[in-house]
């Protein structure tokens, strides 16, 4: 990957603090990706709050830090982020999904509705301009159901024929590559354009979250290695 020719947010890949979604029972806990983005976007800001040796995303859950902790089945309701407007506004960062900006939990239930669905080409341009600008940005794709059961994920960059993204966890539905060994617990996953295209939905959705005034962090960017 260090060879490639992305576009990429500042992201230090070798410091950055990955994670890997829990297990229950020896089965990955599902429907968590939602979390996982916004502790990822947080991370890219403020890594001196959001990182693994401070609090973990489990942590988070379990403390009702983001919202409300619910089972599987009400995740849809979007109830357990409905502190993250707060929270951003108090680290002076805005939310904006399709292009919508979202100040408070109601306009981020509405958002979560198919009312102003996106076109593909739509989605990828508003994806590459966030990169561009160093915005934190989340891909939400279908996995099932036409878009009812979704996932989203962090994007890293993006080439001419892919994003790249950080994902905490391999989803079986999304045919995409760990561009990290097997043994390296980095989710670092080449998500082609033509899967995006296969998946996209009316409840596809692209989530931004800036800095007032396109303030970015400053990290150094090193070459990304695979770990042995």
């Amino acid at each position: 990957m260090d060879n490639l020719k992305i576009k990429s947010l500042s992201i230090n890949l070798e410091s950055f603090g990955f994670i890997s979604r829990e297990t229950r029972n020896d089965k990955i806990v599902k429907n968590r990706c939602g979390r996982d983005f916004f502790y990822y976007a947080l991370q890219y800001f403020n890594p001196e709050i959001y990182n693994p040796q401070k609090v973990s995303p489990l942590q988070i859950e379990d403390t009702g830090v983001f919202g409300l902790t619910l089972p599987m089945w009400l995740i849809w309701t979007g109830l357990s982020f409905y502190k993250i407007p707060k929270i951003l506004n108090t680290l002076k960062l805005e939310l904006e999904v399709n292009d919508k900006k979202i100040k408070n939990f109601g306009q981020f239930f509405v958002s979560l509705l198919p009312f102003r669905p996106q076109s593909f080409e739509e989605g990828i341009c508003l994806i590459k301009s966030s990169v561009d600008n160093h915005y934190a940005c989340g891909i939400d794709i279908s996995i099932a159901l036409g878009g009812l059961v979704d996932h989203v994920m962090f994007v890293y960059g993006y080439d001419n024929e892919n994003l790249y993204i950080f994902d905490t966890h391999q989803v079986d539905r999304i045919n995409y590559e760990k561009m990290t060994s097997l043994s390296d617990l980095r989710f670092i996953m080449k998500l082609p354009y033509s899967e995006i295209k296969k998946k996209w939905t009316i409840f596809n959705r692209v989530w931004v979250i800036k800095k007032d005034k396109t303030i970015h962090p400053s990290f150094s960017k090193v070459p990304f290695q695979k770990r042995k």
